[in-house]
């Protein structure tokens, strides 16, 4: 049978056996998933935040090069599906460093490769900025802030 014939006998069906018949499809081909989820979302209709909030991953942060913008997450979910590490933009890892341990939203960008969203620490929580330690040319007067006009004598 060809496929506009298909798609005559698809379009026929009631809406929820339509959709059963694709999710069976789906199940049975799943590679497909991908360029289906990326024809629908956004042109036909929004990704449910379902796959954002019940889905998450874990892994460790494997690179970080803040020139370029962007580092890498080593992830063995993501490793087995796609045989890769995820990417992830710095405006994501915030304060995160290599080795550390993080979950996040996995997506697929243009390329159809995982990208990373909303990374967070392995228990779920944003990421603690540790503020540098200030360099003191006088520690007599640490307290004053350096401020002549605070100094103690």
């Amino acid at each position: 049978m060809d496929a506009r014939s298909l798609t005559d006998l698809l379009s026929a069906l009631d809406g929820d056996s339509a959709v059963h018949l694709i999710l069976e499809v789906l199940k049975l081909r799943p590679a497909l998933s991908p360029a289906v989820v990326g024809f629908a979302c956004p042109a036909l209709t929004y990704a449910p935040a379902r796959g954002m909030m019940e889905r998450r991953c874990r892994g460790v942060v494997r690179q970080v090069d803040r020139a370029q913008g962007f580092g890498y997450i080593a992830s063995p979910e993501i490793e087995a599906t796609f045989g890769m590490d995820v990417l992830v933009r710095e405006s994501q890892l915030r304060a995160f460093q290599a080795g550390d341990e993080v979950s996040f939203t996995c997506v697929l960008n243009e390329e159809q490769k995982p990208q990373a969203f909303e990374v967070l620490t392995a228990n779920g929580m944003p990421p603690v900025a540790v503020a540098p330690v200030p360099e003191w040319t006088d520690w007599n007067h640490w307290a004053d802030g350096n401020d002549p006009k605070k100094r103690r004598l």
